[in-house]
């Protein structure tokens, strides 16, 4: 079937048949070749415009599902992750409090001070990382920056901007990062309206440096 998506080699087919009915022709006549060849020639026609109409259907499906790629390794994850915030032009909305990775943290902060883009932070009810406070202490009076807190743990650990997603997968072993990332800006955008919102409306909002202190594992070090 695959053979009849080229029209190249379509046209191939159609030209050998010709011919070959041109040979018959000579042998046995016309008049019995040309209804047999009539009926070739229309089936193929007809198996072109199925096949064409096939391909259409399936572009279009194509375009308006999200393509999806699983990421494996925790250095993917943290590149991809990496460029996704740097991509980012509009907004950055990210869920939990347990990163420790500062050139992701570095990266969004340059993003909120340097060009305005609009940062939003949910932690889940657990206690945050060191460099998450850090994170937090530099850029929490920036206007353009949300803090939230929610009980419900029932939230998946992500990535939205309005260049994609990433959902990150939990693992037995923390040492372990595996997610799925998904690069379509109109499926982020989808994510954000209707799902991160939902959660920000049912989030408390962090509203100082002190507030974000208490949520920390180890006061004594900061």
């Amino acid at each position: 079937m695959n053979i009849f998506k080229d029209r190249g080699t379509f046209g191939i087919i159609i030209g050998v048949l010709v011919a070959i009915a041109v040979a018959i022709f000579q042998s046995i006549g016309w008049d019995r070749v040309l209804p047999l060849l009539s009926v070739v020639v229309f089936a193929l026609i007809i198996l072109n415009i199925v096949i064409s109409t096939e391909d259409r259907i399936t572009q279009t499906i194509d375009n308006r599902l999200p393509k999806l790629s699983y990421l494996d390794e925790r250095k993917e994850v943290e590149l991809s992750t990496l460029e996704l915030v740097e991509n980012a032009s509009e907004f950055i909305i990210a869920t939990g409090g347990r990163s420790k990775n500062i050139e992701y943290l570095s990266a969004i902060e340059k993003k909120v001070q340097n060009e305005g883009v609009l940062y939003w932070r949910i932690i889940f009810n657990e206690k945050i990382t060191r460099e998450l406070f850090e994170h937090f202490k530099n850029i929490i009076s920036q206007p353009n920056v949300t803090i939230a807190q929610i009980v419900d743990t029932s939230y998946g650990n992500m990535i939205i901007t309005d260049r994609g997603m990433l959902m990150a997968l939990p693992v037995p072993n923390n040492k372990e990062l595996k997610a799925i990332l998904v690069p379509k800006p109109d499926y982020s955008q989808k994510m954000y309206n209707e799902y991160m919102m939902t959660i920000f409306s049912k989030a408390k909002k962090i509203n100082s440096l002190e507030e974000t202190m208490s949520l920390c594992e180890n006061k004594n070090n900061i």
